[in-house]
């Protein structure tokens, strides 16, 4: 196991606001900052996702149904698939019960696999913009 070249001391903890004050890598005479610091500007995308209004459940809803129409309309037909049986059953049709039963069970592997495939989608997007930035 490889240990740490160099620790630090509780002393420099407590101290370390102070060190970064009062050295600066240009500051003549003084000694070389040991804890540089890199200010990161924030980019524009999250100053205004952190500024923008918050979004309303009837936005919020119309932007996911935007982004994968296969989900909510996977949704709607596995629930009608699942009424339509369970009347058919009810009525004593039994060979449309197993219709709708086997329609059900379509519609939600095919719901399944639009939720999969777009969590898929959604991690390669952020993996390419973090490989950009």
């Amino acid at each position: 196991p490889s240990r740490p070249t160099h620790t630090v001391s509780i002393s420099e903890l407590l101290l370390l606001p102070d060190i970064m004050e009062s050295t600066s890598p240009a500051a003549p005479g003084g000694e070389p900052n040991k804890y540089p610091q890199h200010p990161q500007q924030p980019d524009e995308e999250y100053i205004s996702a952190f500024f923008a209004e918050p979004e309303s459940t009837s936005q919020k809803f119309s932007r996911k149904i935007q982004s994968n129409p296969f989900i909510p309309l996977g949704l709607f037909a596995t629930g009608f698939c699942l009424v339509g049986g369970l009347w058919a059953f009810r009525t004593g049709r039994q060979q449309l019960s197993n219709h709708f039963q086997r329609g059900r069970v379509l519609f939600q592997g095919v719901t399944v696999a639009a939720f999969l495939g777009q969590a898929y989608l959604d991690t390669q997007e952020k993996k390419e913009a973090a490989a950009r930035a």
